[in-house]
């Protein structure tokens, strides 16, 4: 790990080629999904690579990949079900599951209005605005993941959703006649 920590590529290299395999089969002990796994694991050597400098594994550098990847694997799992329950809840009160045609019509052309006014927001509003509403990510990993602070996170939630606001304006009473009854 020092001479990780003093950049040395070639200790990097020989960690990744010792490692990555065993850590892929333990991800898969956890997910069946292999490009699931495989994304878990690269995303532990990058944060490997990124915080070389600061990062403190103790005394067995396996033992902190092991435990790393395991606990980006529950984190997963419990992602995947807050987005099951939202997706169920979503279902079971949505228009979608009611027989109006129209009502089915105007969601649909919501949502087209929701994507494009997504799209139109600055780039740093836009990439936290996904990670945090649309993929569940908390403040504290998103200024992690994009090495900002949790107040940067903030702000540029509020920012987005003050955009967004403005942009979906004219559309209040639709998403109201829509979602309120």
């Amino acid at each position: 790990m020092r001479r990780l920590a003093l950049d040395d590529e070639r200790s990097f290299d020989s960690i990744f080629k010792l490692y990555y395999k065993d850590l892929l089969l333990y991800a898969g002990s956890y997910l069946r999904e292999r490009q699931v796994c495989e994304d878990i694991v690269q995303s532990l050597f990058m944060h490997l690579w990124y915080d070389r400098k600061t990062l403190s594994v103790g005394r067995s550098l396996k033992s902190y990949l092991l435990i790393s990847v395991r606990n980006r694997c529950f984190d997963y799992m419990r992602h995947q079900n807050v987005r099951n329950d939202y997706f169920d809840y979503v279902n079971e009160n949505s228009v979608l599951s009611s027989s109006n045609t129209e009502e089915y019509i105007l969601y649909s052309e919501l949502q087209d209005h929701i994507k494009k006014a997504i799209n139109k927001l600055p780039k740093a509003q836009k990439e936290v605005f996904v990670l945090s509403r649309i993929k569940g990510i908390k403040y504290k990993e998103i200024a992690k993941k994009l090495n900002v602070s949790e107040r940067t996170v903030e702000v540029r939630i509020s920012q987005s959703l003050k955009t967004l606001r403005t942009l979906l304006k004219d559309f209040f009473l639709l998403i109201a006649v829509l979602f309120v009854r």
